[in-house]
């Protein structure tokens, strides 16, 4: 499954963690937004794991 960054400390929305910058670049990079990634399947990466 592709690999999308999530910081854990990152605020809370209603359904989940708020996107940070290395989300979204990790979406991109999939050629992938927010709202085309959703019911897709990924791996979440935190913290200084490459």
């Amino acid at each position: 499954m592709p690999q999308i960054f999530i910081d854990l400390n990152a605020r809370m929305t209603d359904n989940g963690f708020l996107l940070t910058e290395g989300s979204l670049a990790d979406l991109a990079k999939l050629g992938l937004t927010p709202e085309t990634a959703v019911g897709k399947r990924f791996t979440f990466m935190g913290g200084n794991e490459h």
